[in-house]
């Protein structure tokens, strides 16, 4: 349902006005350490410091390398491994084949479990980002969006569909060599299902950063709705606002800040939230599927259900990262708050994730929804009707 601003000039036109304002201003093309980036920096940190907020930039070093060579690299290794272990099947080497898979998947799990390391401590590509963090030094909770946006030649949806293909030929490719290196026939063609396989990785390899997106509904519109919320309870003492630099290099400011805040009661992250489609609340990620706050997430479901709008939980999809991930892996509980389709997806890191393609409607139903999931964990207040959003 969309929630369009309040034409009686209540309290949701004024949210309205407040993310329209902010779209306009930081919906610029901004990647970490670029001129957007700094420009948008400096107004927000103004923003900030002008609702009466104590306004700290927390800054921090990382290495670009693993976020700018990790995928395509990743991509290669598995378009070469792939192709070679249909080869190998296709002229009956089923053992050799099968080494080759299981090295794959040894290389990739290597890769993954050293991406965090590798991105605090590579001497190479090293860059500075800036956290904003506004309000009391030791809230309950803190609300979360990250402000940088980066570009890709290819969308994300095609670039889960290629992940999602190569698994599939991997899979494949792995039961086909298993049942020959056992000797048992297998009725299947490896030459098609490695074809397919090393095509969806040259598609993975395929994923230069560059910095040609405005990013307004990635993620301009979490950052609004974040200043709504500020705006809204810049009184209280309980609540603090963290804008994360670097989300799109493998959450490095989240995880800059995520073990100094092991204090808190929880996370809210706003991340990517469009006009249309359903409302989101991802938590658990990871293949056991870890993290979450059951709490908050109960809170924001009471809201929605209050709101007559429809909130549907979820895990995260594996490969996707969010913000609130840093925060789970210091022990905190946290979650995103989301909204869109697959349409959605399909301008993510593109040149069309422009500031004109987005009202703002889920901000403002954003705003709703956290500020009345917030004031039922913190005073116990009941959650808000459709009556008395504005």
């Amino acid at each position: 349902m969309q929630t369009p601003p309040d034409p009686s000039g209540g309290a949701g036109a004024r949210d309205a006005e407040i993310v329209r304002e902010v779209l306009s201003a930081i919906a610029v093309p901004r990647l970490t350490g670029s001129a957007g980036w700094s420009l948008t920096t400096d107004w927000l940190h103004d923003r900030l410091t002008a609702l009466g907020f104590d306004v700290t930039r927390q800054t921090f070093t990382f290495s670009d390398w693993p976020v700018r060579f990790g995928l395509p690299l990743t991509g290669a290794l598995i378009a070469a491994c792939i192709a070679a272990a249909g080869a190998l099947l296709h002229t009956a080497h089923a053992v050799l084949a099968l080494l080759v898979l299981v090295a794959l998947q040894a290389m990739g799990a290597l890769l993954l479990l050293s991406a965090e390391r590798a991105l605090l401590r590579l001497p190479w590509g090293r860059r500075e980002g800036i956290n904003l963090f506004a309000g009391p030094a030791r809230p309950r909770y803190v609300v979360v969006a990250h402000r940088d946006s980066k570009s890709q030649p290819l969308p994300i949806s095609i670039r889960l569909l290629a992940a999602a293909v190569a698994t599939l030929s991997w899979l494949g490719l792995a039961l086909g060599a298993g049942l020959e290196a056992a000797g048992v026939s297998a009725a299947f063609a490896p030459v098609a299902l490695a074809g397919a396989g090393a095509a969806a990785g040259l598609v993975l390899a395929v994923g230069a950063v560059g910095n040609t997106s405005p990013g307004a509904l990635d993620n301009a519109s979490g950052v609004a709705a974040l200043i709504a919320i500020a705006a809204r309870t810049r009184d209280r003492t309980d609540i603090a606002f963290l804008v994360t630099d670097a989300e799109e290099f493998g959450l490095a400011g989240a995880s800059a800040t995520a073990g100094g805040l092991a204090f808190i009661e929880g996370v809210i992250n706003l991340d990517g939230l469009d006009d249309a489609g359903a409302v989101y609340v991802l938590g658990p990620h990871g293949m056991r599927r870890r993290g979450g706050a059951p709490n908050i997430q109960r809170a924001l479901i009471d809201a929605a259900k209050a709101m007559n709008e429809e909130l549907r939980p979820r895990a995260v999809p594996r490969g996707l990262l969010l913000d609130h991930i840093a925060f789970t892996r210091a022990g905190v509980p946290a979650l995103t708050l989301m909204r869109g389709t697959l349409h959605s997806m399909a301008r993510v890191h593109r040149p069309a994730d422009r500031r004109d393609r987005l009202r703002g409607d889920g901000c403002v139903l954003a705003v709703a929804l956290v500020r009345s999931a917030l004031d039922a964990l913190i005073d116990g207040r009941p959650v808000a009707s459709q009556a008395d959003r504005h």
